[in-house]
């Protein structure tokens, strides 16, 4: 029997990674990734039943990874208020500076037909974004804080995406130097009485600007 070895298969699934981010499930072929990954046809099937299990286990690798780093910062034991800024300055880093997750997240978003990624996005997602509705209701007395949750999503991933139109039409920059810069200004935008800017302190500084 083959043994399997680790780190090929680590490779295949970064290469596949940046493949289907640049081009989405269907505008890509197992041969393509092969050959930017330097192996055989194969050696993708011996890991891979086929480009749809490789699809899945790419998008529920980057989903996972997303969904651990905020769970970790939503359990972090800080005041609610700084909580929110921090895990909504980590999603705008994320977002910002991994540029092959934030194009994967744009082709998740637009592919409808795909029941196992849904179910995968459910799984993963649906923790996170209660513990966030439950964070939200901490910070203020609302009974909006569903649509808060999500617009704190919304508004970062649709500003980060169209920072480049913003650029091609305006000289000024429409993002703040820092993900903490934008989570203030995001916050500030959907929950404007809490006075965001006192809850960045300097031990703060380290896990915002962070890139790891």
């Amino acid at each position: 029997m083959t043994q399997r070895n680790p780190d090929i298969k680590s490779d295949i699934l970064a290469t596949a990674t940046r493949i289907f981010a640049d081009c989405g499930c269907e505008g890509t072929t197992i041969r393509q990734i092969a050959q930017h990954a330097n192996v055989s046809l194969p050696s993708i099937y011996h890991y891979f039943s086929d480009k749809h299990s490789l699809y899945i286990q790419v998008c529920s690798r980057a989903i996972e990874e997303m969904s651990r780093r905020q769970q970790k910062i939503l359990h972090s034991g800080l005041p609610p208020q700084q909580v929110l800024l921090q895990f909504t300055a980590s999603l705008c880093q994320q977002l910002h500076e991994n540029v092959v997750f934030a194009k994967l997240l744009q082709r998740l978003l637009v592919d409808k037909e795909n029941s196992d990624l849904d179910e995968i996005s459910r799984t993963l997602f649906q923790q996170s974004f209660r513990d966030l509705i439950d964070l939200v209701s901490t910070v203020v007395t609302t009974s909006d804080a569903p649509f808060l949750a999500f617009s704190v999503y919304a508004l970062a991933f649709g500003l980060i995406q169209l920072n480049t139109v913003h650029d091609a039409v305006q000289p000024e920059p429409l993002i703040p130097g820092t993900p903490a810069d934008l989570a203030i200004r995001i916050l500030e935008l959907l929950m404007p009485n809490v006075g965001w800017k006192q809850y960045v302190t300097d031990e703060d500084l380290p896990l915002i600007g962070a890139t790891a």
